[in-house]
C-alpha cells in the first residue's frame, strides 16, 4: 500500500486550497481595515491657527488671527475664546452659507 494513494493526494490539495484561501481571505481583511483607517485619516479637518501684528499692504500695526481649514473633512467650530492678561474674549461661529 502507498504512502500517498489518490485519496490522500487529493485530501493533500484540498486541505492546502482551505489553507491558502484562509489565508487570502485574512489579507484581503487586513488591506480594507488599513484602507478604511486611511479613509479616515484622510477625512480629518486639519485646523491651522495662524497670528500675526502688522499688514504688510497698509504698513502699519494690525493684530490678526486666522483660522484655516486644511484637511479634507468639514471642520465645525462652536466658539473661539482669546485670553489675554487683561480680559478674556469669547467670540461664538456664526456658520457661513
Amino acid at each position: 500500500m502507498k504512502f500517498l494513494n489518490k485519496e490522500r493526494l487529493n485530501l493533500l490539495i484540498a486541505l492546502c486550497a482551505i489553507l491558502i484561501s484562509t489565508t487570502s481571505f485574512y489579507a484581503t481583511y487586513q488591506q480594507a481595515k488599513a484602507a478604511n483607517l486611511q479613509v479616515k485619516v484622510m477625512t480629518m479637518p486639519i485646523v491651522e491657527f495662524s497670528h500675526g501684528n502688522f499688514d504688510i499692504k497698509e504698513k502699519k500695526p494690525l493684530i490678526s488671527f486666522t483660522l484655516k481649514n486644511a484637511g479634507s473633512g468639514p471642520a465645525i467650530l462652536k466658539s473661539i475664546q482669546f485670553n489675554s492678561i487683561i480680559k478674556t474674549f469669547s467670540i461664538p461661529i456664526i456658520p457661513i452659507s
